[in-house]
């Protein structure tokens, strides 16, 4: 029998972010005050890169520090990653969720929750509800997403199961018997533990996951730590891929594989010509910490340019990108735009150090919306109007550049963005649809010249069809998504360019617009690539914003979160949207019938292909 019993003293213990009254981070801690002038020496250039594998593009993310080793730091270049991973594996999450469903469906366990919440009904229903095989799999990934170590936990016992074995007879066994199990630990709390469990009514999911979340974890952290033989519990070397079955007291890490771990780890990134592992030296572990959160980019940041220091500073993040919306999810948090840029500016204040570059190795980013917010972050952003492939940007040819340019002594802003997309350039048959490099301090000209446009849009006497049409036939992007509002991200300069030809249109201040729109974008894009044999890409430019042309997929909540960011504060454009799809009239609407506002539907990070 393998034993578990100890398994928390092999878990590191989570970094505590410093809470500030209300229950948010408090960036502002000084603690890391950065003195410049380390003994390190200093290096031309710093490449700091985030990159959040706590969602399913992990194997990706790992891949892209894997490439980065091929070149590894140099005399001239420090190359800084914190890379995560945290994602509850499918078959744990199977696992889980069907030992739940039968634990909250067992009679015992249902008349505990009735002696202690005195509602019989409620309870019912509560049964019967999770008697759906959709809604167990989800209070599981719920729970075990809570519970890092739980998860953990719960992975190494189970990490083998494939759908053959959960076919077999004996495994529906075992699943049966450690739901009985579970459910009788549950049953017997330690006296000065007391379930506390409400059932209201039209309670969420999340509601539902919380009533009984932590008396259920404490239960199940019993079940797993000091009562399963876990000889029986059959294992696989590569937990997402599949791969052979061992028993675990057998169990070894597939040779040239790299090691199961979760949480996050920081490397100073050295040469290795070994593709299957990652080789650097892990700097710091940092256990559990939460990718999506400002501070753990703040404390990053600030770490990276105090241990690392050099003449400039490149930033890189990497994971799901949304536009406007932000990025970089981790355990359901994900990054607003304006917690992006006030992570970077946190940073800044703490260390006195501007990037030269903020790169996004994500999907969607190179919007007028998202340089706006950054204008005074950085000197230029490199990103994507469209959704960027899973491999995502080429690192071996991109850290060459970098290096290239530090031996030659030309390194500025412009020649770093312009050699990374010049490299993309080369690459983007295979992931880089699209890439641009933005010169952030041309966003005021862009956004003056956006405001503009928004006016001359909303005063014209051109009929709204036409505008609509207009959009309509301007080169959109993420047209895989289904979802709001992706499909609505809409080349700027394309959109001018409709503007300028369409036989419709005859106002003369709209026309005037759109050519100034047409100058401000070749002086802001200092660089711009697209795959050349697609003749859906051949329009971009390098900026893409949101242009929806009614309200079919837009609710209060996605218009209030566009109404957040910097541009729709300081600008116009925004009032533009708002009449154009009649967006408000529609809230109004929903509210007059429903006495409140309709609940959004989940919206889902556009994936990298």
């Amino acid at each position: 029998m393998m034993n578990i019993s100890g398994i928390n003293d092999k878990i590191n213990v989570p970094v505590q972010v410093k809470k500030q009254a209300g229950g948010s981070e408090d960036i502002s801690n000084t603690k890391d005050q950065v003195t410049l002038g380390s003994s390190k020496a200093e290096k031309e250039i710093t490449f700091l890169t985030y990159l959040d594998g706590s969602n399913n593009l992990e194997p990706m993310i790992m891949q892209n520090l894997k490439d980065m080793e091929k070149v590894g730091s140099t005399d001239n270049v420090n190359v800084v990653a914190q890379l995560s991973r945290f994602q509850v594996p499918p078959l744990t999450k199977y696992f889980f969720g069907e030992a739940l469903k039968q634990v909250i469906n067992n009679e015992a366990f249902g008349k505990l929750l009735t002696e202690e919440t005195g509602d019989a009904e409620g309870v019912a229903q509560f049964q019967e509800m999770f008697k759906e095989g959709s809604r167990a799999a989800y209070m599981a990934e719920s729970i075990l997403s809570s519970s890092p170590p739980l998860m953990q936990g719960m992975t190494e016992l189970i990490t083998g199961l494939t759908t053959q074995v959960l076919e077999d007879k004996d495994m529906v066994n075992m699943v049966t018997t450690v739901a009985y199990e579970l459910a009788q630990t549950m049953l017997k709390p330690d006296k000065e533990e007391k379930i506390s469990v409400t059932m209201a009514a039209g309670n969420s999911q999340q509601n539902e996951v919380n009533r009984l979340s932590k008396h259920m974890m404490n239960a199940i952290k019993k079940f797993i730590y000091e009562k399963m033989d876990s000889d029986q519990v059959l294992f696989v070397d590569k937990p997402y891929t599949g791969g052979s079955l061992l028993k675990a007291k057998d169990r070894e890490f597939v040779p040239n594989n790299e090691p199961e771990w979760i949480g996050a780890r920081r490397y100073f990134v050295t040469k290795s010509d070994d593709e299957t592992k990652i080789n650097s030296k892990v700097v710091e572990d940092m256990g559990f910490v939460n990718m999506g959160e400002p501070a753990t980019l703040t404390d990053f940041l600030v770490w990276g340019i105090k241990n690392y220091p050099a003449k400039k500073y490149v930033i890189l993040m990497s994971d799901h990108g949304a536009g406007f919306l932000g990025g970089f999810e981790d355990r359901e948090k994900m990054m607003t735009l304006p917690e992006i840029s006030q992570a970077l500016a946190e940073a800044e204040k703490r260390t006195g150090v501007k990037p030269e570059v903020v790169i996004f190795d994500c999907c969607l980013m190179a919007q007028p919306e998202v340089a706006y917010e950054l204008k005074d972050r950085a000197k230029t952003m490199v990103a994507s109007e469209e959704t960027v492939g899973g491999i995502g940007m080429p690192y071996v040819p991109m850290l060459n550049t970098m290096n290239k340019l530090a031996e030659e002594g030309k390194v500025t802003a412009e020649n770093i963005s312009k050699g990374i997309i010049s490299e993309c350039d080369k690459t983007s048959a295979k992931s880089t649809t699209t890439f641009s490099a933005i010169d952030l301090g041309k966003m005021d000209s862009v956004k003056a010249c956006i405001d503009n446009l928004a006016e001359a849009l909303m005063n014209t006497a051109t009929d709204r069809q036409i505008i609509k049409d207009i959009l309509h036939d301007t080169t959109a992007y993420s047209q895989r998504s289904s979802s709001a509002p992706y499909r609505d991200y809409r080349d700027l300069g394309h959109l001018a360019d409709n503007i300028l030809k369409s036989k419709d249109v005859a106002d003369p201040k709209l026309k005037e617009a759109a050519q100034d729109i047409k100058k401000v974008i070749s002086e802001a894009v200092i660089a711009e690539e697209h795959i050349k044999d697609d003749e859906d890409y051949a329009p971009s430019q390098g900026l893409a914003i949101y242009a929806p042309k009614n309200n079919k997929y837009m609710s209060e909540k996605l218009y209030n979160k566009y109404k957040d960011t910097a541009m729709s504060k300081d600008g116009k454009w925004d009032e533009f949207i708002e009449k154009l799809t009649d967006i408000t009239q529609k809230i109004m609407k929903e509210k007059e019938e429903t006495g409140k506002s309709r609940k959004p539907s989940f919206i889902e990070l556009p994936d990298r292909h």
